[in-house]
């Protein structure tokens, strides 16, 4: 706590007024220095919701940044991929069993993925960083596809008649949200 009050202390500014004519001293909150030290102890990278099928950038901390990949996939071990772009996409391996119907097909990588994604950098040792594709470009290389069931109603009277079903597939492409 004491080196809070120090580096606070130290992180003093002016604030000018709208008259312009007087500025005083103000003291940083501790929620703006807590913000400025979560940004340099975390990394940005993307989440695939492939539910919503939105795409945003989240952070994960520098140290131990698997625990915050198991919360933010909801499983215990996430299987990986690294791209030929040298992305590295984590993803729930039993994505089907949690009830995500949905695959998406990643360019560069030969086989669908089910679930919920994580996207990051990938360093030749296999660390993960930053991305240094932009989250559009990312986007772009993620198609969903979705299995919708239509209801096909036979001739005849509502009552007692059968009803079948044809299955339709949907290609969709992911939102970047903000």
């Amino acid at each position: 706590m004491i080196a809070v009050q120090i580096l606070l202390r130290e992180n003093i500014r002016k604030t000018k007024y709208h008259d312009g004519c007087e500025s005083r001293p103000q003291q940083a909150t501790l929620a703006e220095y807590c913000g400025e030290m979560k940004a340099h102890m975390s990394f940005p990278v993307y989440f695939v919701d492939i539910r919503l099928a939105a795409i945003r950038e989240v952070r994960l901390p520098k140290e131990r940044p698997d625990q915050e990949i198991r919360r933010l996939l909801d499983c215990r071990e996430p299987g990986s991929i690294i791209s030929p772009e040298n992305l590295f996409v984590y993803f729930a391996q039993h994505g089907e069993s949690s009830g995500a119907h949905s695959l998406a097909n990643f360019e560069g990588i030969r086989n669908s993925i089910t679930g919920n994604m994580i996207i990051g950098g990938a360093d030749s040792s296999g660390h993960l960083y930053r991305p240094r594709l932009p989250i559009t470009d990312v986007a772009r290389r993620i198609e969903l596809i979705r299995p919708y069931l239509d209801p096909v109603p036979h001739g005849g009277k509502s009552r007692g008649s059968k009803i079948d079903f044809q299955i339709r597939i949907a290609r969709q492409t992911l939102v970047v949200q903000q």
